[in-house]
């Protein structure tokens, strides 16, 4: 747990650097992402990390977009940040622009 602090409640708890990195991995990745394609992009930019920290800092954002209009799904090729099903039809009309 080399990336975790401690909080007032006494429970360990991912430093946000881990997680907000993660979340710009998957955000501008634009394709889902492995957990150690992540690991291997984090470690060349300095941070160590852990596969199961990378999977926790996951687990936050999916705690994180509960009632948003965002999710991150896991597909067989990794993880992707993607648009909730409720929303999509929103996008549809940047698809349909005439230029």
């Amino acid at each position: 747990m080399k990336n975790c602090i401690l909080n007032l409640y006494g429970v360990y708890k991912l430093e946000h650097k881990v997680i907000n990195s993660v979340e710009a991995l998957l955000f501008g990745s634009g394709r889902p992402i492995r957990l150690s394609e992540i690991k291997s992009i984090l470690e060349n930019t300095g941070l160590s990390v852990e596969l199961s920290e990378i999977k926790r800092a996951i687990n936050d954002l999916e705690i994180r977009y509960e009632g948003t209009s965002l999710k991150v799904t896991e597909v067989a090729s990794g993880y992707r940040l993607q648009i909730e099903e409720d929303f999509s039809h929103i996008l549809s009309a940047l698809w349909n622009e005439k230029a």
